[in-house]
């Protein structure tokens, strides 16, 4: 449970809380450090819960709330770019993400609003992201896809751009492009310990060109949103990927 966490010590975590798993993998039960492990169907237990749990009344607002709006850039920061999608980006959009560094910030200014609202991985190998986009465009016409990386995870799966730009499947990915692994540096961290991976530096925007998919690098607010303000409007009629390369400066680990 929460492996690998960024809410290991968030609101789901404080003392007295307690912990279940409940999984139809022997394994996964075997292994979780947690009071009670349930070896069953998931879809069975929230069942039986469900029979037993009273319904309460849904809270007023949000259970969580927005960070305050972050201040002026420059630097631009990763904070900027969620922050102006949050503020433009339609109720149905589907959020794919795969920034792990940010995930906690992105859940928070970009709030899921419609089923398949924001579709991440249970936690795992980087990579996915960017194909499952184009997938889920081909899949869902009807709803603009959003998909909002670290320029790490593109690094592992940036082919993908040339079957999105083949199939047509108009999906607009958001690079938050901070020269490293990020996350790697803020796990480090977490056991105190020094980063562990090395920055880098690559031109996403000419990878996508080169693959065929249109792209823009940006470095600075303004140009962040006048490219937003063009492109979220006609997000649900696209018909090409558009890769938007955005230079950010990566927070204190």
């Amino acid at each position: 449970m929460f492996r690998q966490s960024a809410y290991h010590a968030g609101p789901f975590t404080h003392r007295p809380t307690t912990l279940a798993v409940v999984s139809d993998d022997a394994e996964e039960v075997h292994r979780s450090q947690v009071e009670l492990a349930v070896l069953a169907a998931p879809e069975l237990v929230a069942q039986a819960l469900a029979e037993r749990v009273g319904e309460r009344p849904r809270p007023d607002g949000r259970l969580f709330s927005p960070p305050p709006a972050p201040p002026e850039a420059p630097p631009l920061k990763a904070s900027h770019v969620l922050q102006a999608l949050g503020d433009r980006l339609p109720e149905d959009v589907v959020i794919v993400e795969e920034a792990p560094s940010n995930q906690v910030e992105l859940t928070l200014r970009i709030p899921a609003r419609r089923p398949l609202g924001f579709v991440s991985a249970a936690m795992g190998g980087l990579g996915w992201g960017l194909s499952a986009a184009a997938g889920l465009r081909l899949g869902l016409p009807d709803r603009p896809v959003v998909a909002i990386l670290g320029d790490g995870a593109t690094v592992f799966g940036v082919q993908g751009l040339w079957g999105a730009a083949r199939y047509d499947a108009g999906a607009l990915y958001v690079v938050l492009k901070n020269g490293g692994y990020r996350i790697m540096d803020q796990l480090a961290a977490r056991q105190g310990g020094a980063p562990a991976w090395p920055s880098f530096d690559v031109d996403l925007a000419a990878i996508a060109r080169g693959l065929g998919c249109e792209a823009v690098a940006i470095g600075d607010q303004e140009h962040l949103h006048a490219t937003l303000d063009d492109v979220v409007p006609g997000l649900r009629e696209r018909t090409s990927p558009l890769l938007l390369e955005i230079t950010v400066e990566p927070d204190s680990v």
